[in-house]
């Protein structure tokens, strides 16, 4: 709980605060309004501040209409029907619903108006003490997803979904294949459901066609299997099952994106209402010269393919988080921790080694490479965000305005979006134990 007397208003941060619709029906005297979340609060045990301009500005439109508001019930209507906008997000480290209420008093009579929010002050607290759930997060509200990914090209999105599966953070509500390919990209992804034990999850299929001009490497995994098997929902309109998830969710949800992203803009031209129930966490650009050795900014795969894509995802009114070569490209799992996946009898962690030995194959002898699916996994960039998802203290994140240029490139430049970006690692043995763990299903 923090308090924070300022000069109209007591700053209640509820950090466990769920379902405050349900909780608190009565209306409590001498309450002006809810007017909204604000950003610039400590989420979980690390956030940092959020952009201080933004902060400032929120205050400067607060103040302006302080004096307008009349008294208002508390959540007496929903909050469809408040004169307020309330944001609701699911932040790192923590599986909870954050909530945050603004409640506004006038500039006078401070002591008396305190005494009649007391009810309300008693109620958050202990709402926050009964729903905390320690570091259980399997005990506590999980976050709703959608994993949009182009498995079935390059290796890493088949780690990333099996790593997705295995987070107990997490609620996953559809899995999409998306960049062409749509029936090639369902099969794997059921079929690795199915391995998973999770064909509770719905299947999408992607927007795009069968093209044949690039090869299906893990088509061998895939020969006989048969996608109207599977034992549950296969959307046939992937997009638009993006569009439903989204809207009917009573909680904004968190779009994981690994692979360019017409699947999202298509989405985003049919109902553009979803950013305003979404987020979006994905894998794309580089921001930071350095990479790889390389003197500037290098272009991305994920944005170069589709730059039009990309933009309308990466432009669009909700939150953003990335990971761009800066911090994905460089997981890899080497020596005992990648031989522990490889080695494993855990079933899903078999079908990710013997996709990988597939995929493998495929470039062995090919300008000189190696078949490396014996002593390490390839760069597993697509993980990163998965686990951007859920938690950020691993990395060190950055407020950044981001635009991409007609070459394919994310430019930092202050016309840009502001997004959060994770710009260098703090822990990156964390983050691969961390990773080993869950393909491994270790507790």
């Amino acid at each position: 709980m923090i308090f924070a007397c300022m000069d109209y208003c007591l700053c209640i941060d509820c950090s466990y605060l769920l379902a405050y619709e349900k909780v608190c029906a009565s209306r409590v005297k001498g309450l002006l309004a809810a007017l909204e979340l604000i950003d610039n609060i400590r989420w979980g045990d690390y956030q940092g501040y959020c952009d201080a301009l933004d902060a400032v500005e929120r205050r400067r439109q607060i103040d302006s209409r302080v004096h307008s508001v009349s008294n208002l019930p508390l959540w007496d209507e929903g909050e469809k029907n408040m004169s307020v906008r309330t944001i609701r997000r699911n932040r790192s480290g923590l599986s909870v619903l954050h909530r945050s209420l603004l409640l506004l008093w006038g500039r006078t009579h401070l002591a008396t108006r305190l005494c009649a929010a007391l009810p309300a002050i008693l109620l958050c607290l202990f709402t926050a003490m009964s729903l905390s759930y320690a570091d259980d997060p399997s005990a506590g509200h999980k976050i709703p997803v959608i994993f949009d990914t182009d498995i079935g090209d390059d290796i890493d999105d088949t780690w990333a979904l099996a790593m997705l599966l295995r987070c107990p953070e997490l609620d996953v509500k559809l899995v999409l294949g998306d960049h062409n390919k749509p029936q090639y990209r369902a099969k794997l992804i059921a079929k690795m459901l199915e391995v998973a034990g999770r064909s509770d999850i719905p299947v999408g299929i992607g927007f795009g066609s069968e093209i044949t001009s690039y090869p299906n490497r893990l088509e061998d995994w895939i020969v006989d299997y048969d996608l109207a098997r599977y034992p549950g929902t296969v959307h046939r309109d992937g997009v638009q099952a993006i569009i439903d998830t989204i809207m009917s969710s009573p909680e904004p949800v968190t779009l994981i994106c690994v692979g360019p992203a017409p699947n999202i803009a298509a989405a985003l031209k049919r109902e553009p209402r979803i950013a305003d129930n979404a987020r979006f966490v994905g894998m794309y650009g580089n921001v930071r010269p350095g990479f790889q050795g390389h003197q500037e900014i290098v272009q991305e795969y994920n944005v170069v393919d589709n730059i039009d894509a990309c933009r309308k995802a990466l432009s669009a009114a909700w939150d953003i988080v990335i990971t761009p070569l800066d911090t994905c490209g460089v997981v890899q799992l080497k020596g005992k921790k990648y031989a522990r996946v490889r080695d494993s009898d855990d079933p899903l962690a078999q079908a990710v080694i013997a996709n990988y030995r597939l995929w493998s194959a495929h470039f062995k002898g090919t300008d000189g490479r190696e078949d490396l699916s014996e002593s390490r996994s390839s760069i597993l960039f697509d993980t990163v965000a998965v686990y951007l998802a859920f938690n950020e203290a691993l990395c060190e994140m950055e407020v950044l305005p981001i635009t991409i240029s007609d070459d394919g490139k994310t430019i930092v430049e202050p016309a840009g979006k502001k997004m959060r970006v994770a710009t260098k690692w703090k822990d990156l043995d964390g983050f691969e134990d961390l990773l080993v763990e869950r393909l491994l299903n270790d507790k």
